[in-house]
């Protein structure tokens, strides 16, 4: 049973979402790739890949065979936008790594200012806690409310 007396019916589950202004429909694709600033591609093979809209905004959500390629530098190629809910909070910031001869990695300062306000800790202690965990917000908020 789900919320709001919904039922696990296909066509039930359709109607209610319609009836609060979520449309949804399935994307055929063979694959999907998602190239990272740093160059960095995510590619997603054998792909169940689910559009949805809710008042205006378009979201996916992709399901199916995850690899991840290293990127030869070319940086601002494939899929960019805002990411809801589960799939990404838009706050991300790549994936830069700290090895010998490889870019530092860059926070924005929406992202510092995000995780100092979810943490109450000083934007500078945010920024730090951001480039340790390589630009992942989720780790740093962790790391911050230990």
């Amino acid at each position: 049973m789900f919320p709001f007396g919904g039922s696990s019916d296909p066509k039930k589950m359709q109607e209610m979402l319609r009836r609060m202004g979520i449309k949804n429909q399935e994307v055929e694709a063979s694959e999907v790739v998602i190239t990272q600033k740093n160059g960095k591609r995510i590619v997603i093979k054998n792909p169940q890949v689910m559009e949805v809209e809710v008042s205006g905004q378009k979201t996916f959500q992709i399901v199916g065979e995850v690899s991840v390629q290293e990127g030869k530098g070319s940086a601002g190629l494939g899929a960019r936008g805002r990411g809801h809910g589960t799939q990404g909070s838009g706050h991300g910031a790549g994936d830069a790594g700290h090895g010998e001869g490889e870019e530092e990695i860059e926070v924005s300062d929406k992202d510092v200012k995000f995780v100092a306000d979810t943490t109450q800790m000083p934007e500078k202690k945010a920024r730090e806690v951001l480039i340790k965990t390589r630009g992942d917000i989720a780790k740093a908020i962790l790391i911050l409310k230990k």
